[in-house]
């Protein structure tokens, strides 16, 4: 890895239309339910991140036959048939989503594997994921208590059903169940707890076939046969939300995102730059392959502090550090509750926006769970540190775009695992 860095002014204003790289949740979860389904499952606009490339490799090491012509990848599914015992443990990368729903799928359809990652990603604990696939009978190893990276799991000949009551709002953890769930031949899996998190799998799994039904309660689904689709998957909304907070911040910006999904489980970040007084809108507003989505159109406009109470959070979790980022340039303090889960993502996000945004000349308050940045106090250029985090790398470009004076930004090249060239696609709107 080359350790790339940039350097960075004050840009004046953004401007034009850019599309951003597909969504890389509901690219993962296609290319895995496409390998259980049966005949063939066609992608479009899969985008080339590090974290996708982890999953296609995991499942050509699965025995699955994944192609790749450009931005379409076609999966020859296994109509039921086991996964194959891999020769050496599947390396996941950096993607946790990649790990996580690998585990619940081999669970119910696998042999023995390991599964190992990077640096970044052994620090993810992964006992989340392994304590409810345990309870179906899925025996695994892992290091310590909180079971870190690497695994191995050991699926039994039949998976058991279960009712289990979800700890943590996490979107991952319940995907992985549902894989599992759809493999165990008897009785319903049945969700219940935390389950406000994104719903990308529960809008797939019932167009290709899978028996799930979701209640305001519970998530129930059903031994499953699933079928091959062909789908195309929209812009990711996260990512166009590193562009929206640039031209948020940017006094006369305008500029549009085209084709970006909107789904309501994904778009708290945009809701929390309204309550703001920000000024973004939906047009064209559309809906296929069981996703909304649409061209986001962002304007800058002065922008004040709010409150953003835990419940949200799970719906803007990858965003919270634009959200610091937009805190510090509004009017007023923004207070954000229920961040623990930051804490445990690709670095501690927490402690990596505040370390950059302070030295920058932020004001930032953190006590248990909760984080309070004073507005109003205009940022300058600093050494930015991402510790290997694509999107506080994303974030901090942003900011050093708003600040006064020349900032570094190190270690960009992370940002490859969800957005490659996103510093090329920033440079062609900054004017």
């Amino acid at each position: 890895m080359s350790n790339r860095q940039i350097t960075a002014h004050r840009g004046q204003r953004l401007a034009g239309r850019l599309s951003v790289p597909g969504d890389k949740s509901i690219a993962h979860r296609a290319l895995i339910l496409g390998s259980l389904a049966r005949e063939t499952t066609f992608v479009r606009n899969v985008p080339d991140s590090a974290d996708i490339t982890a999953t296609l490799r995991c499942l050509n090491q699965l025995g699955v036959h994944c192609e790749r012509v450009d931005d379409a990848v076609s999966v020859a599914g296994l109509d039921g048939r086991r996964y194959k015992q891999p020769g050496e443990p599947l390396d996941c990368g950096g993607s946790a989503t990649t790990m996580r729903l690998l585990l619940g799928a081999i669970a119910g359809r696998g042999a023995k594997t390991t599964l190992i990652g990077n640096e970044s990603l052994c620090r993810r604990p992964m006992a989340r994921v392994l304590e409810p696939l345990r309870l179906m009978g899925a025996e695994s190893e892992a290091v310590g208590p909180e079971a870190f990276p690497p695994i191995t799991i050991f699926p039994p000949e039949r998976l058991t059903s279960i009712t289990y009551d979800l700890p943590v709002a996490s979107a991952q953890v319940k995907t992985a169940l549902l894989l599992a769930g759809l493999s165990a031949p008897q009785g319903r899996t049945i969700l219940t707890g935390l389950l406000q998190s994104r719903d990308h799998s529960e809008r797939i799994i019932p167009r290709m076939g899978g028996s799930l039904v979701v209640t305001p309660e519970s998530i129930v689904v059903e031994h499953s046969r699933l079928n091959g689709i062909a789908l195309t998957i929209p812009g990711d909304i996260s990512t166009a939300a590193f562009f929206a907070a640039g031209a948020a911040l940017l006094p006369d910006s305008d500029i549009t995102v085209r084709s970006v999904g909107t789904n309501h489980t994904r778009a708290g970040f945009f809701e929390a730059l309204s309550w703001m007084g920000g000024n973004a809108t939906i047009a064209d507003a559309r809906d296929t392959d069981r996703e909304p989505f649409g061209d986001i159109a962002v304007k800058y406009a002065p922008l004040h502090g709010i409150v953003i109470h835990a419940d949200a959070i799970p719906f803007l979790v990858d965003e919270v550090p634009l959200i610091m980022l937009l805190a510090c340039f509004a009017q007023g303090d923004t207070v954000l509750h229920g961040t623990h889960e930051l804490r445990v993502k690709e670095s501690d996000r927490i402690a990596c926006a505040v370390e950059g945004l302070t030295a920058m000349g932020a004001e930032i308050l953190v006590a248990e769970g909760q984080v309070t940045i004073r507005g109003g106090r205009p940022l300058h250029g600093a050494s930015l540190n991402p510790w290997g985090d694509h999107r506080m790398s994303m974030m901090f470009t942003i900011a050093a775009h708003a600040a006064t004076g020349e900032s570094s930004i190190l270690d960009v090249e992370c940002e490859d695992k969800s957005c490659p060239r996103f510093y090329d696609l920033f440079q062609q709107l900054l004017q």
